[in-house]
């Protein structure tokens, strides 16, 4: 017999009954809200039953689907649903099957079939579950994809076009490659050629370029011949085939004139520089490192070419030069002689009606200064002011006398040192300037004529003194220059000589000081010509003057 339950245990049963149903009511609800869900999803689904394949549930939206009326499908072969292809639907089925019986879930494309026989595509989920009524079903999850595959096949359609397309381009752009090939192959001789020409004319147009600036310097106004070669040097580097490394030296009769960057290499052209068959000089071209060597060396036949014309062109240049200076000279010797010529015309006839004059003068400022020794001072100064520009007016007139009484000189054999030491002590040097003698211990012979070359030292440091107003100094020095050649030099301190002046000071009459007539060294200039020396002047204004003679040694 059960045992009789007390009121609180039938109390607690209630309660665990009402809980039980509450619950159940709950599951119910969920269960129904679930159904209602399913039935109103936007994608088909169905239950398969594991066991046997068969579909047990479909909703409506599955139904539409797949053209069934509702409640049709239930207790068929999943089978039904799937489209004929290469393998049967029982056996797209199974596959699909067993996939879920090893992992449980499936996901993919599936070609179904509707009731009337229509194909078509979707795509289908389908998983494992425990249903309540059913037992363990497949819920497969169905969206129609007809629209898409359709889609996607138009897209496969016009992507087999493009890629026919592509291929068809390809083969065409590949026979069109193969032409280009063979058209670049035939014109790549062409090419090179085109590009010699081209560069073989640029060459030219540098070596025109490089005569034309020769022509140019040459047509410059005044422009000396050391400037004509220092600036050819400086053209040549650009008309070679690397100006880079390029330099260039000219070297004419002693005088070097270069580029730069000059350095002797092995990489080097030269052409001699002859005039009437006679070698005066050379032209060096130079690369300052290793070049590829064409067939013809390290520099192009044409660059040969163009450095025996530059060396050719210098010649005839130097040539010209030389003749323009000759005439120069000549015309200028013939102008200082008419000027002498002239000068010696009147010199004769002036010193003998100056000479009388000045006599007289000179006498009575002499009896006037012993007759008046008691004068004012203001007198006996004024007497001496006559005394001495009688003494100055008589030196003008012995210098112009000069200019034509030097004649031919009697050569004699003389120490060059002991003729200057003579010259300056004979001179009128002030106290004011300090005379530095720079003389070698041995002896400087030369032939001269005595009386001719003291003259013309005395007119060198007579200039030099009266050049330094107040304090100066005279550096007067002797040496052997060369096997052949003695040279003297006599450096002042005075103002200078402005250079359009340099080449004048040794002309008869040119002066810049407020004394003399411009004689002196004119004489001096007429003796060391005609001893076979010559003479020159340097100067910078503010710094001084110097006057170079050179004389040829006794041999």
């Amino acid at each position: 017999m059960p045992k009789k339950l007390t009121y609180e245990e039938l109390e607690q049963r209630v309660m665990e009954l009402e809980k039980e149903a509450v619950e159940h009511r709950w599951a119910e609800e969920e269960v129904l809200l679930h159904t209602e869900i399913v039935e109103n999803m936007a994608e088909g689904v169905y239950l398969i039953r594991t066991g046997d394949g068969v579909i047990v549930y479909a909703n409506k939206t599955f139904e539409r689907m797949f053209g069934y009326e509702p409640g049709e499908l239930v207790n068929k072969h999943v089978s039904i649903v799937n489209a004929p292809s290469e393998k049967r639907p029982e056996e797209i089925a199974n596959d699909i099957i067993r996939n879920l019986k090893e992992k449980g879930t499936w996901s993919g494309e599936v070609h179904n079939i509707k009731k009337d026989g229509t194909p078509f595509w979707c795509h289908a989920n389908v998983s494992t579950f425990a249903h309540h009524d059913f037992g363990e079903v497949w819920v497969s999850v169905h969206q129609d994809i007809g629209k898409r595959k359709k889609v996607e096949e138009e897209l496969k359609k016009h992507r087999d076009h493009l890629e026919e397309l592509v291929e068809e381009r390809t083969v065409k752009l590949a026979e069109a490659n193969e032409q280009l090939k063979q058209e670049i192959e035939e014109r790549k001789p062409i090419e090179e050629a085109l590009l010699k020409r081209t560069h073989d004319l640029g060459e030219r147009v540098k070596e025109l370029d490089c005569l034309y600036g020769i022509s140019n310097l040459i047509e410059k106004q005044g422009i000396s011949l050391e400037e004509i070669f220092q600036g050819t040097v400086d053209l040549i580097p650009h008309s070679w085939q690397y100006p880079e490394i390029t330099c260039a030296r000219i070297t004419m009769q002693g005088q070097i004139f270069q580029t730069n960057s000059f350095e002797e290499t092995i990489w080097k052209q030269v052409s001699d520089i002859l005039v009437h068959d006679e070698r005066l000089g050379t032209l060096e071209v130079c690369y300052l490192e290793e070049k590829p060597e064409s067939d013809e060396g390290s520099f192009l036949k044409e660059e040969t070419n163009l450095i025996n014309a530059i060396a050719e062109r210098l010649a005839r240049i130097f040539e010209r030069k030389r003749a323009e200076e000759a005439l120069r000279d000549v015309q200028e010797e013939l102008i200082r002689k008419e000027k002498l010529a002239t000068i010696g015309k009147l010199s004769g006839s002036i010193a003998h009606e100056l000479r009388n004059p000045l006599g007289v003068i000179d006498s009575s400022a002499y009896y006037l200064k012993k007759r008046l020794k008691e004068a004012d001072e203001k007198v006996r100064e004024h007497l001496d002011r006559i005394k001495a520009q009688v003494g100055r007016a008589t030196a003008i007139i012995e210098s112009l006398l000069n200019l034509t009484r030097i004649k031919e000189p009697k050569l004699e054999t003389l120490d060059l040192k002991a003729i200057t030491s003579e010259g300056i002590a004979a001179s009128k040097v002030p106290d004011t300037v300090n005379v530095i003698q720079g003389f070698p211990e041995e002896e400087v012979l030369v032939s001269a004529d005595r009386e001719q070359l003291s003259l013309a030292l005395r007119n060198i440091v007579a200039d030099a003194v009266e050049a330094m107003t107040g304090e100066g100094t005279l550096t007067v020095t002797v040496c052997r220059a060369s096997d052949d050649r003695a040279e003297l030099s006599f450096i002042d301190t005075g103002p200078g000589i402005d250079p359009e002046n340099l080449e004048r000071i040794f002309e008869p009459l040119f002066t810049t000081r407020a004394k003399g007539i411009g004689f002196g060294l004119s004489i001096a200039r007429m003796v060391i010509d005609r001893h076979g020396g010559t003479r020159a002047a340097s100067s910078a204004p503010g710094r001084g003057a110097t006057i170079i003679v050179s004389l040829p040694l006794y041999v």
